[in-house]
């Protein structure tokens, strides 16, 4: 929709300005970003036909490896399981609502494919030390035949048929059904995205996303809902035109390709989505718009301008920086300060490669003696070279200075990973799953893990707060999700058939859950788990392990540790979840403790009964004075089945 108290030429004509001057001030950025993006895929720019004086044009792919190493370590330091992060409540009454959002937002991220989706966020910022994600509400239908009103429409065709009307036959009606409705984060192209500089008041600065859609998805969007409200107005007044008009188009679609999508220019809508505070070019009251959010179509028809819908009252789109630069808005990634090495080592390596080949392919000397016919000349083994003196033809001798430049690639090799923060060795004795784990367990990888904390606090954990925001905000019914979580039942008894006092633990596959809009309500905080975290969780183990020992060697130490729920928090720092399966709970142990004092009893009983009149009872008592004045024996546990703190399942009694 568009406000009615906006001019709409004015919001065009503030958009469009901002767009062209934020392309043009960057755009030596953006001369860095294609060579980046050409070493990334293992081309020549032309910082390397400067230096380059060689016939052979071989490229080392070291700055692919840089890229495709680092964000390999960077999502496994982020992302090590499934469970890498936590919700929790701000308040004990959030306690319920955080975990019901966990499993929501893991089926939704599943959904989604949230983790490929991130990683493409993560390895373009890594090339162009920029990208620009968002996180915005979807909603996906699909149209199948509604074969129930077909039926019936059939039905009243063959009756009416039958009593000699005239019908047409019916088409199978379509209906629409929601497949899937929930936040989703999508990824920018850095190219088509720019962000207002200079901005120091408070707010949000305007950023402007380019992209292209049809004129067929702008038809659908403006239909008015139920309550009157369409997303854009004035879409009749637009056409599907030639997009490309940019500088830049062509690297776009490169870039594009890095995200899985070969995309062929066609003509479509041009839009230029505009976020934040919009300051208008006039002397009017109300010269900025705070907090606005409009669109443009083919730089000439505004089509949406109103307010920020999000209750968050953030802007979706952002710009994950890698590296930020105090004094720019734009950061640098892992190949800008490495690409200077890159030449050379490409430089090196083609010199080394025409060197081996001057060496394996010999030169001669040769005196014209009149017989000696260099154009008839072929060097081959076994050949016989007609010379008038035995000296004439000589094997012009070069030195062989090819460990030279291999020592110098090897140098250059250490450099690049160092300017690139490429780690691609593993420490003897480490699991190579586990490496950046283990680095930074021993403190060796401070860069990694600076980095990893950065791109938490400013991309994941904002991504996954919005994602929460939105939940709470559009959620509008029931939902059906799919959650992994042990078996909750009580074990059954294979004799008898009766339920025993304590739970089954019992893996199973995905199991079905319902969540409402009321389930997920509350203040509810995020906390990342990471590498990291499983770093620190190691060294508790290792410390725990050394307590043990300490304690078992000391008899009155000993005494005073719970060796059980030892166990259970040494398996629960380790993340193993199914503890259940070999540890006994307290309450378990004391009613194996308690069926034990019964059949004790029961025996005992039984032989009082049928001893001899010597055993200590008096004739004819048969042993019922035996427990006058003592207790009817021991007394049932409360909640035999109850588990202590580990994460299995809390078993019912």
């Amino acid at each position: 929709m568009i406000s009615p108290d906006v001019n709409p030429q004015a919001v065009t004509d503030a958009i469009l300005e901002s767009w062209k001057r934020l392309k043009d001030e960057r755009t030596e950025k953006e001369n860095i970003w294609q060579e980046c993006w050409l070493a990334y895929n293992s081309k020549f720019g032309k910082g390397y036909t400067e230096v380059s004086q060689f016939k052979s044009r071989r490229y080392l792919p070291w700055s692919f490896k840089a890229i495709e190493n680092g964000t390999a370590q960077a999502i496994q330091g982020v992302m090590p399981h499934d469970d890498w992060f936590k919700i929790l409540g701000r308040t004990p009454d959030d306690e319920k609502s955080a975990a019901v959002m966990t499993s929501l937002m893991k089926w939704q991220h599943y959904r989604t494919n949230f983790k490929h989706k991130a990683t493409m966020v993560i390895k373009q910022a890594r090339i162009f030390g920029n990208c620009p994600w968002a996180v915005n509400w979807k909603q996906d239908y699909v149209y199948k035949p509604d074969l129930d009103q077909h039926a019936a429409n059939m039905a009243a065709y063959m009756v009416d048929k039958q009593s000699g009307m005239e019908a047409m036959s019916p088409q199978v009606p379509m209906q629409v059904h929601r497949s899937y409705d929930g936040p989703e984060l999508e990824v920018g192209n850095i190219f088509n995205y720019v962000q207002e500089r200079h901005h120091l008041d408070i707010g949000y600065p305007l950023r402007v996303i380019r992209m292209v859609c049809s004129k067929a998805y702008l038809d659908e969007e403006s239909i008015p809902n139920a309550f009157g409200w369409s997303k854009y107005e004035n879409v009749e007044n637009i056409r599907d035109e030639s997009t490309q008009n940019e500088r830049s188009d062509t690297l776009i679609r490169g870039v594009d390709q890095l995200l899985g999508l070969n995309d062929i220019p066609v003509d479509g809508v041009e839009l230029l989505i505009a976020m934040g505070d919009i300051k208008l070019r006039s002397d009017g009251e109300n010269s900025t718009l705070r907090n606005h959010v409009a669109v443009i179509a083919n730089r000439r028809t505004l089509i949406r301008c109103e307010p920020n819908p999000y209750a968050h009252g953030k802007c979706p789109w952002n710009m994950f920086v890698l590296v930020p630069d105090p004094l720019e808005l734009y950061g640098k990634g892992d190949l800008e300060n490495a690409l200077g090495l890159q030449d050379i080592a490409n430089v090196t390596a083609n010199q080394v490669i025409e060197a081996a080949h001057r060496i394996l392919n010999p030169e001669f000397t040769a005196v014209q003696d009149g017989v000696f016919d260099e154009d008839d000349f072929v060097s081959r083994p076994g050949a016989v070279h007609l010379v008038g003196t035995a000296g004439n033809l000589q094997i012009l001798h070069k030195p062989d200075n090819t460990n030279l430049g291999f020592n110098q690639l090897q140098f250059l090799s250490g450099e690049f990973n160092e300017a690139a923060n490429a780690m691609t060795h593993v420490a003897p004795g480490d699991d190579p799953s586990a490496t950046l784990t283990a680095r930074i367990a021993r403190n060796e990888d401070a860069r990694t893990g600076d980095m990893i904390q950065h791109i938490y606090n400013t991309f994941l954990m904002p991504a996954l707060q919005m994602e929460i925001d939105l939940n709470q905000q559009f959620m509008d019914e029931e939902t059906w999700i799919r959650v992994i979580e042990p078996a909750q039942q009580p074990a059954i008894d294979p004799l008898s058939g009766q339920p025993l006092p304590y739970a089954k633990y019992e893996s199973m596959g995905p199991a079905p859950m319902k969540i409402a809009p009321e389930d997920i309500q509350g203040n509810l905080d995020i906390y990342p788990v990471g590498a990291d975290w499983i770093a620190n969780q190691q060294q508790q183990v290792q410390q725990m392990a050394q307590i043990g020992q300490m304690a078992g060697a000391i008899p009155p130490a000993a005494e005073v540790i719970d060796w059980a729920e030892y166990i259970r928090v040494c398996a629960e720092k380790m993340g193993i979840r199914d503890t259940d399966r070999f540890i006994k709970s307290p309450q378990r142990v004391a009613y194996e403790r308690y069926q034990q004092q019964l059949a004790m009893q029961a025996e005992q009983s039984q032989g009082g009964q049928g001893g001899s009149e010597g055993s200590g009872s008096p004739k004819g008592v048969r042993g019922t004075q035996s427990v006058a004045g003592q207790s009817d024996g021991p007394k049932t546990p409360a909640n035999p089945g109850g588990q202590s703190s580990m994460g299995g399942p809390q078993t019912t009694g």
